[in-house]
């Protein structure tokens, strides 16, 4: 019997095959040396240049480097990764008001002129920052509903400009990448006027290998480091927005992080997939971890004594203070293994387009197996991690390392239910959007923790990402803490509602593309996270073969994870059954399999019948909704919830009140919502719906859902000899 610190090992060899679908591939979209005529209203055209998706990747230079890492903190500066976004940061700012009238990007200078305009902060929402115009809309869009067009008129456009500080060890023998997790809706980037690329979808990252930039002559060199003028020209709106009506804010602008990072060319990790499963054995739980890595590089040949290194360091779990990290460094190895990747050591995959200097020589696959005696399972009550070292050797040193978190854990649907680690979990769930009242789209850490601890303490265990992907570190924040992640793509049309034409860009193959990027980006970029148990394909996005091809997809790529979607009801498309807005004694009925695979016909939830053999787990995506003086009902759902095997919980609408601060013309400040700040388009007070105010002080209905959502009853029943009473206590755990 293996103890947990016993160390399983092993040798592969790399070979074509051996690994399974879904690696991210090298590009995305197509390759152009400048902006298209119309890419902003052109549905096939959803990035240039831009690489494909893949895990994050921080490019730690050493094996010790990788294995210390304080992944929770989120990304930040070490000797091949600078962070060009941290707190207090300003770049150059200047809005136009329509896209013709946008400032022109001069070679080898950028804009012209950018050191006389104004400061913004980056991140943020520039509507949140003193420019532009906030809009809040549930049902419409704030354009004429014209798609893929978009009314100039509307349509302001940011420009951007900073300095890149490129070290000059980065120069020679190394790639260089620049990775931008958000911008919205839109945007062209060009270093030192020479073009980069073009990305839409305001929360995935868009990524650009640079390298080209960098080794280009004539840049300006002062002290070892290279400066170069980032310039961005960044769209409020594009063709992608019709696929962003999210009942949010419209805000644009950087409002993620944007770093650079450097790997050595001659060969590098590119993407790795790990993926957990459970085996007892006469009282040893054992795990296998199977981690699928890709490398990359330009090396014509490799050492024959390359080789790739996996080592899982662990268990370990966070530790709770100030800095709430896991740290790793002091746990031993549990397991390790290698792969042979030098020019014997097996064969190459041929790169998937014509060799240019963009485009790797080199690009090998391998899969290797880590048993774990005595493994700790991950879930949200107990979140025991491990840590996964991937490092390159070539000439006897660690020239390339990348580190994550790994969660002992397998999900399924099984007997009408969804089940983690062999057992039907609750779902005590909670829909939430990014939103920080004064700088809109970008929540930083400190928020983040606030909410996750806010959430804890409110008895809720899962959180619904709606209705796009979230900032990375809100993932690892959540697997570090113990939350249930409803990973959800960035997908919703509901705009098409106000104009009853529901149905207009699901059915229409000329969209296919962008509503499948939108999920395979997400998948690739979150599928490694021990806190993701689902994927959702969007939200309010009707019901179509666009929608089906998503469902197929992640299928494919990601079977160990269940698939839902709200707006074809029981159809094919989803997994679990996760209706809106049930009553209690709809949500009762659907425990039948008759009416989970019923046909509707309603506006806006129009979905055939199903044809479903077998009952499926009932978790409301939303329910309970939020706003005003609600949730005063909720024990009638928990009631019903803790009465029937397939139901399982909910998520409630929503976390927090999307309100922005403002100023009155007295000097006061109030949290603003629709129409506040002179938009004709609005939709008033419907963003005011949260369980906590924007500044995260909670709403009377939140000690409510705390005393419903408690892990505890205990029923009394005492039976005197007058007397035959019975009790139902609550407890919280």
């Amino acid at each position: 019997m293996q103890s947990p610190t016993d160390v399983y090992s092993s040798v592969c060899r790399f070979g074509q095959g051996d690994v399974g679908r879904g690696l991210g591939n090298s590009l995305c979209g197509v390759r152009k040396t400048g902006p298209g005529p119309n890419d902003i209203e052109d549905p096939a055209v959803t990035g240039i240049n831009r690489l494909g998706a893949h895990v994050p990747l921080r490019a730690y230079a050493t094996e010790a480097e990788a294995k210390k890492a304080r992944i929770e903190e989120g990304f930040t500066d070490h000797s091949n990764c600078r962070l060009l976004t941290p707190e207090g940061t300003r770049w150059k700012f200047n809005l136009s008001p329509s896209p013709n009238q946008a400032p022109e990007v001069e070679a080898s200078v950028g804009f012209h002129g950018a050191e006389a305009w104004t400061d913004i902060p980056v991140p943020s929402s520039l509507e949140c920052a003193g420019h532009g115009q906030p809009i809040y809309t549930l049902f419409h869009y704030p354009f004429k509903c014209d798609p893929p067009r978009i009314s100039a008129g509307i349509n302001y456009v940011a420009s951007y400009q900073t300095q890149l500080i490129i070290p000059d060890s980065w120069r020679v023998g190394r790639r260089v990448f620049l990775c931008f997790e958000g911008v919205g809706a839109a945007f062209y980037a060009w270093i030192d006027g020479a073009f980069v690329g073009y990305s839409q979808d305001s929360f995935c990252p868009a990524e650009f290998d640079i390298t080209r930039h960098v080794a280009r002559q004539g840049a300006a060199v002062s002290q070892g480091s290279l400066s170069l003028s980032l310039s961005l020209r960044v769209f409020r709106f594009c063709d992608g927005s019709y696929l962003e009506s999210q009942d949010m804010w419209w805000l644009s602008g950087v409002h993620r992080d944007v770093l650079i990072y450097s790997k050595p060319s001659q060969c590098y990790i590119w993407d790795y997939r790990v993926t957990t499963a459970f085996s007892s054995q006469a009282g040893n739980t054992a795990a296998m971890v199977v981690v699928d890595a890709e490398i990359r590089g330009f090396a014509t040949r490799l050492p024959g004594a390359a080789k790739l290194v996996f080592r899982l360091f662990g268990p370990d779990q966070l530790q709770v203070g100030d800095g709430a990290v896991v740290v790793s460094e002091d746990c031993k190895a549990v397991a390790s293994a290698w792969c042979e990747i030098g020019d014997d050591g097996g064969a190459a995959h041929a790169p998937s387009a014509p060799h240019d200097d963009d485009v790797p020589s080199l690009w090998k696959r391998c899969r290797v197996e880590l048993r774990v005696g005595n493994a700790r399972a991950w879930t949200a009550e107990t979140p025991w991690l491990y840590t996964l070292v991937v490092s390159v050797w070539a000439g006897g040193e660690c020239v390339d390392a990348e580190s994550c978190r790994v969660g002992m854990r397998e999900v399924c649907v099984r007997g009408g239910e969804l089940r983690v680690n062999g057992v039907a979990i609750e779902v005590r769930g909670v829909n939430r959007h990014e939103h920080d009242d004064r700088k809109g789209k970008y929540t930083d850490r400190q928020s983040m923790l606030t909410d996750i601890k806010l959430m804890k303490q409110l008895n809720f265990n899962a959180v619904r990402t709606s209705h796009y992907p979230n900032r990375t570190l809100w993932y690892d924040l959540c697997t570090a803490f113990g939350l249930w992640v409803v990973d959800e793509a960035n997908l919703e049309t509901q705009g098409l509602m106000g104009v009853m034409q529901d149905e207009l860009l699901v059915q229409d193959a000329a969209w296919a593309q962008a509503y499948l990027e939108r999920m395979t980006r997400v998948v690739l970029r979150d599928r490694n996270q021990p806190c993701v148990i689902l994927w959702s394909l969007g939200n309010e996005a009707s019901c179509g073969p666009n929608i089906d091809a998503m469902a197929t997809w992640t299928r494919a790529v990601d079977p160990t994870r269940a698939v839902q979607y709200e707006s074809c009801g029981g159809g094919k498309a989803t997994d679990i059954i996760c209706p809106m807005y049930p009553t209690p004694a709809q949500l009762a009925a659907l425990t039948s399999l008759q009416e989970q695979n019923k046909r509707s016909a309603v506006f806006w939830r129009r979905w055939p019948a199903s044809s479903a053999s077998d009952l499926r787990p009932v978790i409301p995506c939303e329910y309970a909704h939020a706003m005003n003086n609600s949730l005063g009902n909720l024990d009638d759902f928990w009631r019903v919830i803790r009465s029937h095997r397939v139901t399982q919980g909910g998520f409630i609408w929503d976390w927090v009140d999307q309100g922005l601060l403002k100023e009155s013309a007295e000097g006061e400040s109030f949290w603003a919502y629709g129409g506040d700040f002179g938009e004709v388009v609005h939709d008033r007070n419907f963003c005011i719906n949260g369980i906590v105010f924007p500044d995260r002080t909670l709403h009377p209905g939140a000690h409510q859902v705390k005393r419903s959502l408690q892990f505890i009853s205990i029923e009394i029943e005492w039976a005197p000899a007058a007397d035959n009473i019975s009790r139902h206590i609550g407890a919280t755990a």
